[in-house]
């Protein structure tokens, strides 16, 4: 299984401080570790992605 857990940080959509922001995980299905961190800032919208580490099958459970 490949896939990888990354996480992004996003401004708060219902902040009333223009800098609240919240961390977002996503466990993302593709096998190459870059493309993994851009297909989460595309989707997410974030300017910027954290790789964490590969998703494990032990994890989806």
């Amino acid at each position: 299984m490949d896939g990888w857990l990354v996480t992004v940080a996003v401004f708060k959509e219902d902040g009333d401080d223009d800098e609240e922001f919240r961390h977002v995980t996503y466990v993302v299905a593709a096998a190459d570790p870059a493309e993994a961190v851009k297909l989460t800032v595309k989707d997410s919208g974030a300017k910027a992605a954290i790789l964490n580490c590969p998703i494990e099958k032990e994890q989806l459970h």
